[in-house]
């Protein structure tokens, strides 16, 4: 037990102490509730983290004018403009509208009642939902946050949304259904309050793909498809680049994917698709769409490498007449598949008999002259092992 013989607390700890006392005990009283911030979970539970806090009504604690209110918690708690906070006792969600203030002990702020789901899709079918606070006041003036004011009518609204990856990416012009009717984006606000982003938006018609049952503006489908093979094998240790084509309706769309390994014990794949054997065994590989739900699943076997097998082919007719031409080429291959090599050739025997008419690489073609038997050797450039082949030039009749 620590000893606290002598100890005499500070004037700000008797004032930390006496402060934590007080909201504590305001706490216990009809202000008191247990929130949750963002959905945020613990990562080992997946349960919702709580925190206490103080929600109090703007104006008079007693009334039943819930949709501003105003939100305490203790100076440890992470709170911002723009967190969604979730009151669990009664399941009701706000949206912090107002810059945290601080007073050494708490940290306070403005809360409004989320009270729509907006709802929208990308190009790729993908569905977004995102909390929102829509303001419908027929001609009342309403803060914009950067000095002005704007006159909301039947035809207008303001929506303000948490600042996030999904809600970063609305754009001006954007159409969506709220309430059953359509309005499009015509002003976007990131930067006077921070943490959130305000809309504003205006009415029109609705169109033939506005989908008013599930309140999304647009709603197209488009197919979708990811060509790659259905299986592939590798060699422990090798690697193999893929290259998906991506399919738009049909035609061929450049898009950006994302890659997963199932067992990157098996083998690895790197953002741009270059998959690596690291152990015998199987896995699989989705290659995905990015920003969808549409992907594809490769069969993936890692197999032992195998053991060098060099064969060296030579194609052309070994029988040739006199005065015709006859075409050659002589490819490397190990397991089957071919090595690009360099070879020299050279007339060890009949060199009177044939001449090369043209070279091409590891292609050639050659002309009898004379009747007999002729020797060409080959050497590898990049091994000097030799090969040979064996002619043999005949009549015409």
């Amino acid at each position: 037990m620590k000893d606290y013989t002598g100890y005499f607390p500070t004037l700000k700890e008797k004032l930390l102490h006496d402060g934590k006392t007080v909201f504590n005990n305001q706490l216990e009283g009809f202000e008191g509730f247990e929130i949750n911030i963002n959905n945020d979970t613990d990562t080992e539970t997946e349960e919702l983290i709580l925190t206490d806090a103080l929600i109090m009504n703007s104006t008079n604690p007693l009334n039943e004018y819930k949709e501003d209110r105003k939100i305490r918690v203790w100076k440890d708690v992470s709170l911002k403009r723009g967190d969604k906070i979730n009151i669990i006792s009664d399941n009701i969600k706000y949206l912090v509208i107002s810059k945290i203030d601080n007073d050494g002990l708490t940290k306070f702020g403005k809360i409004r009642e989320i009270n729509y789901e907006l709802k929208w899709k990308n190009d790729k079918g993908l569905e977004y939902t995102e909390e929102a606070v829509i303001h419908d006041i027929r001609d009342l003036n309403v803060d914009y946050g950067n000095g002005k004011h704007v006159d909301l009518t039947s035809d207008s609204r303001i929506i303000y949304i948490q600042d996030n990856e999904n809600s970063s990416n609305i754009e001006l012009n954007q159409r969506f259904i709220i309430d059953k009717k359509a309005f499009k984006v015509t002003d976007i606000n990131t930067v006077n309050l921070k943490g959130l982003i305000v809309l504003n938006l205006e009415a029109e018609g609705l169109e033939v793909n506005d989908n008013v049952v599930d309140d999304i503006a647009d709603d197209i489908t488009h197919v979708y498809e990811i060509q790659v093979p259905d299986t592939i094998e590798l060699q422990n240790g090798n690697t193999l680049q893929l290259n998906p084509v991506v399919y738009k309706d049909g035609d061929i769309e450049v898009a950006e994917l994302t890659y997963l390994s199932g067992d990157e014990l098996i083998a690895t794949i790197s953002n741009e698709g270059l998959i690596t054997g690291v152990a015998i065994g199987a896995t699989t590989i989705t290659v995905g769409l990015k920003d969808s739900d549409i992907t594809k699943v490769i069969t993936l076997n890692v197999v032992a490498t195998a053991s060098d097998n060099i064969t060296v082919e030579i194609t052309g007719d070994k029988n040739v007449k006199k005065g015709i031409l006859e075409n050659y080429t002589i490819k490397k291959y190990n397991n089957g598949v071919e090595i690009p090599q360099t070879y020299r050739m050279v007339i060890l025997d009949g060199e009177d008999l044939i001449e090369f008419t043209e070279v091409d690489g590891n292609t050639f073609t050659i002309k009898g002259i004379n009747t007999g038997d002729v020797r060409i050797e080959f050497t590898d450039e990049a091994t000097s092992d030799l090969t040979f082949a064996d002619i043999k030039i005949t009549d015409l009749w």
